[in-house]
């Protein structure tokens, strides 16, 4: 990405959970690589690096903890990718860094208070107060321990596609898609599952939204390209549920959100860096 926040050159590879700490590393660097020697790369200068990563990260760029990929707790990112990236290496959450995409130049932009509502394989939660980017104490602000609520919901997309998917057995992410698909395409089952879906995430999210009383909501990852088909039920169960009703939106950057707020946490980087350098008078 340039300094005005234009994405220049783009690689995306394929990586599975099953991954190796160390496999999942050297994909991570030949990715860079491969990006780096893109044509529309030839004449770029590097300044630094953005990583987002699932997991809880500390302010250091440390990944506290990481329930999703085997030998991901405790890894330095930043130091584990210095010898492939190109200057500082600035290291943060997955939805956190959506979270910032999402109101620095999504959907959210101009809006003071927000949450950032993750929908894919697992929920999560990033948290955007009095117009900045919040992490919290020790960069774990949003942090969901999943309790029963949440795994109900996603019950209600692997109940329907376990009934129409032979004898594979879904995961939620498959699940997900599938519901979605047959949703969009006017299954009547799928969008009666979407729906409690929806009405179930709803219940998990209201107390959230009763404490910190957001402006708005955004609906992101996965299954936020079900569209309206997600959004309105949430919306209108939300609205049953909390006070003060905040608007409700689709992500606007979908899978790229994560991408592009790593970037925006290099340029912030920069930013600070030069309003911070010494002028001539000095």
């Amino acid at each position: 990405m340039d300094l005005l926040g234009r994405t220049v050159a783009a690689e995306r590879v394929a990586v599975t959970p099953a991954l190796t700490a160390r496999e999942r590393l050297d994909t991570v660097r030949g990715a860079i690589e491969a990006c780096l020697a893109r044509p529309e790369s030839t004449e770029v200068r590097p300044l630094a690096t953005g990583i987002g990563t699932s997991g809880m990260v500390d302010l250091e760029g440390r990944v506290v903890r990481s329930t999703a990929l085997p030998g991901w707790t405790g890894l330095d990112l930043g130091s584990e990718l210095a010898d492939s990236a190109p200057g500082p290496v600035l290291v943060g959450n997955d939805i956190q860094l959506a979270t910032f995409a999402e109101c620095a130049g999504g959907v959210a932009v101009g809006v003071r208070d927000a949450i950032y509502l993750y929908v894919g394989n697992r929920p999560g939660i990033g948290l955007w107060l009095h117009g900045r980017l919040h992490r919290g104490h020790g960069g774990a602000a949003g942090e969901l321990l999943p309790p029963d609520g949440w795994s109900a919901a996603y019950r209600r997309l692997l109940d329907w596609a376990a009934g129409h998917q032979g004898a594979e057995l879904p995961t939620r992410d498959s699940a997900a898609r599938a519901v979605v698909g047959a949703a969009a395409a006017g299954d009547g089952g799928a969008r009666y599952a979407l729906r409690a879906f929806a009405e179930s995430l709803a219940a998990c999210l209201a107390p959230h939204v009763a404490a910190l009383d957001p402006e708005l909501v955004v609906l992101g990852g996965g299954i936020s390209r079900a569209g309206a088909l997600l959004s309105e039920p949430f919306a209108a169960s939300l609205a049953a549920l909390c006070p003060n009703t905040p608007h409700v939106q689709n992500s606007s950057l979908g899978e790229e959100s994560t991408a592009i707020g790593a970037a925006r946490l290099v340029l912030e980087h920069i930013e600070n860096t030069v309003q911070k350098s010494p002028t001539p008078e000095d």
